[in-house]
């Protein structure tokens, strides 16, 4: 009966301190408990890890098409601002010509209705 009630005391796991060492005194079942805990925690972190590589290699892929795709926009923006000059240039080009061309419209057009009004004016007094 005292062995018992003495069971019912001790509770484990105990600390005791030797000297500078301190112990920690449990049953075999605990220390069990504790190494399984302590081998699925490692586990987990092995899995952790590989999904940790698996992400890395993912990122650095990622980056890599992000870099490839900024270049690429890049050159099309360079791209689009040579043609976006080159048309301003050509436009300005055609409109110098169009100016050009209605000035040249204008002079024949009065060219004409001189030569007009003047061959009116000889045939006029041709035939009178």
């Amino acid at each position: 009966m005292m062995l018992g009630s003495l069971s019912a005391f001790c509770q484990y796991p105990m600390i005791k301190t030797l000297g500078k060492d301190t112990v920690v005194i449990m049953t075999v079942k605990q220390g069990e408990d504790i190494n399984k805990q302590f081998k699925g925690l490692g586990d987990s972190i092995q899995a952790l890890k590989g999904q940790i590589d698996i992400l890395d290699k993912q990122l650095v892929t990622e980056r890599n098409s992000l870099k490839a795709n900024i270049v690429s926009l890049k050159e099309d923006v360079n791209t689009g601002q040579k043609k976006t000059e080159f048309f301003k240039a050509e436009n300005e080009r055609l409109k110098e010509l169009v100016w050009k061309d209605q000035k040249a419209v204008k002079r024949n057009s009065i060219a004409m209705i001189t030569a007009l009004a003047a061959w009116t004016i000889i045939t006029s007094q041709i035939f009178k």
